[in-house]
């Protein structure tokens, strides 16, 4: 009975063991992979970006004296960056970034960042005057402060 349950005690403390490493080696992994899905979905909005940008040819502008054709390139290039950045804001929205623009509110530090002064005696004292660089959030938390005037 002693000899079963020493046995049972090693093959135990093997498992342990076991379980151990592997519970490690799955968290380097989740660490190190955990961006995988949103890099995948911003992969699309780089194959847009390049396929907008692929709409107007450089060489043909500068030889182009086709007003028309021009237009329509400009047109065309005008709704692709569009169009990436409207897929953009929805890969950002799958994955909890949320973009903010708080012209008006009062100025928060944890929230902006203040770059200038904008007098002006129609708003109070701290009211947010102007934007110049949108703020961004993961999940309620800050991820990068919005540039304001103030």
């Amino acid at each position: 009975q002693v000899k079963d349950l020493n046995d049972k005690l090693l093959r135990t403390l093997a498992d342990m063991e076991n379980l151990r490493e592997r519970t490690r080696r799955q968290a380097e992994n989740a660490e190190k992979f955990a961006i995988q899905g949103f890099c995948k979905d911003l992969l699309d909005v780089a194959d847009n970006l390049g396929r907008a940008a692929a709409t107007v040819d450089a060489d043909a502008i500068a030889a182009e004296s086709d007003g028309e054709k021009l237009k329509k390139m400009l047109t065309s290039l005008h709704e692709g960056v569009l169009m990436v950045e409207k897929q953009l804001g929805s890969t950002f929205g799958k994955h909890g970034v949320e973009k903010y623009d708080p012209t008006g509110e009062d100025f928060d530090p944890n929230a902006h960042m203040a770059l200038f002064n904008v007098p002006d005696a129609e708003k109070t004292a701290g009211t947010i005057a102007s934007v110049t660089k949108a703020g961004y959030k993961l999940h309620d938390r800050v991820i990068r402060p919005a540039e304001v005037g103030v």
